[in-house]
């Protein structure tokens, strides 16, 4: 039997992730993220109800994860309730304080699997636009380094198979303190944690010489897009779910006028999907 599994998501959320993917479709490069996440997390917990997941979100107009908590914010179905009144057009305070530690971040805790997380996920949604996506902090650094952490504070000293999967379309641009990412990068090296980069979009010519690039040295394994994956989904394991079966668990994001009456199926079908053997 294999042994005990800790994964942190780190989902980007930066406009330009609302781009169309695949091309002249519906769906967007954030949803398809979305349901790669929730496909993954939903095969964790078939395999094993030891194994356990966390999620970071970047670029977000509210801070709250475990370096720098919220008040009011006590589970995942506040943050699901704020993404949900972030899409149906609530505009959104962003924190801009210097004495936070990693701002513009939320992070679903890194615990065993719940229907509540799930259904929180599927809610995840851009923060952020042209007016203020420019100010926002929590880039994709910022976001390695405090999965790093959480995996640290949660995993240390214990047999676990830890990894970092972060999903994005590098369209943003990204601050580095050097010394700050090499130490995290050294200690996840310790810990022996496989750090995956889910390329999504890379297929499109774009000019990348600004966006800041990981160390090939720091043992990260770096998944692009190429013609055969057309959607990110095909990334998790063997034994997730097929696209075919997600479709009927995973709802996009509809009417709102509909949306309470989506909600409940949507956590009736999750409810089902973590149901323990």
């Amino acid at each position: 039997m294999a042994g005990k599994e800790a994964v942190v998501f780190i989902l980007d959320t930066f406009p330009s992730m609302n781009s169309p993917y695949p091309k002249d479709s519906e769906s967007t490069r954030l949803s398809q993220a979305k349901r790669a996440v929730i496909n993954a997390i939903a095969d964790q917990s078939w395999r094993s109800k030891t194994h356990e997941c966390g999620c970071i979100v970047l670029k977000t107009g509210l801070t709250h994860h475990h370096m720098a908590v919220m008040d009011g914010i006590d589970d995942e179905n506040a943050l699901g309730y704020y993404f949900r009144k972030v899409a149906r057009g609530k505009k959104v305070h962003v924190d801009l304080d210097d004495e936070v530690h990693f701002p513009n971040l939320i992070e679903f805790d890194l615990n065993r699997i719940t229907p509540q997380t799930l259904r929180a996920i599927s809610h995840v949604c851009s923060t952020s636009d042209e007016s203020n996506a420019d100010v926002m902090q929590g880039d994709l650094c910022d976001g390695l380094i405090v999965a790093a952490d959480a995996l640290y504070q949660r995993t240390n000293g214990k047999k676990f198979k830890r990894k970092i999967v972060l999903f994005t379309d590098a369209e943003h641009k990204v601050s580095v303190d050097g010394s700050q990412l090499q130490a995290v990068l050294d200690g996840l090296n310790k810990m022996e944690c496989e750090v995956i980069v889910v390329g999504i979009g890379f297929d499109d010519e774009k000019d990348f010489s600004s966006i800041a690039k990981s160390s090939n040295d720091a043992g990260i394994k770096q998944e692009d897009d190429d013609d055969d994956l057309d959607q990110p989904d095909k990334i998790t394991s063997n034994d997730a779910p097929t696209a075919e079966e997600s479709d009927s668990n995973i709802k996009e994001e509809g009417d709102v006028d509909n949306e309470d009456m989506e909600d409940l199926k949507m956590e009736s079908d999750i409810r089902a999907r973590v149901k323990r053997e």
